[in-house]
């Protein structure tokens, strides 16, 4: 397979992870965000076991970071009865990764860390896409730059 120059246009959650997933397989990635730098926003998420497994297979260590580890969940409705239970604590056996609390500021940080650690991507911040062109391919950013990869 041959190796591609991939841009991603936002470095979210999903951005970065699509990063590191496209340079585990070899590809070199530039991932460009609108925002000058990265910002503590955001609340708790879940990361499920799917996810988490994938990004440990990507190089993301969730040793370097706090969260919590699920052990369920309980649905109830409005009068309080339980309508399901939910056990998790054999997740990690069945599904080969935890289920995750994070907080999305932590997970972000952790991300964005593990993406600046990897030789095959880059993240360039303060660049806002105004339009593709999807024949190049490129991209061509506010400032009139245009990033062109195969």
């Amino acid at each position: 397979m041959r190796n591609l120059e991939v841009v991603v246009v936002g470095a979210g959650i999903g951005g970065l992870q699509t990063a590191l997933a496209l340079a585990a397989e070899g590809h070199n990635v530039t991932v460009l965000e609108s925002a000058k730098s990265f910002e503590e926003v955001g609340a708790g998420i879940r990361v499920p076991p799917n996810s988490s497994r994938f990004a440990c297979r990507w190089g993301v260590d969730y040793s370097k970071v706090k969260k919590e580890v699920s052990l369920g969940n309980r649905f109830i409705d409005w009068k309080g009865k339980i309508l399901l239970d939910c056990d998790f604590t054999n997740v990690e056996s069945r599904y080969g990764a935890p289920y995750y609390f994070i907080h999305r500021a932590d997970l972000v940080k952790l991300l964005v860390g593990t993406v600046q650690e990897n030789e095959r991507t880059t993240i360039r911040t303060g660049c806002r896409v105004a339009s593709y062109d999807y024949d190049a391919p490129s991209v061509t950013l506010s400032t009139g730059e245009v990033i062109k990869r195969i």
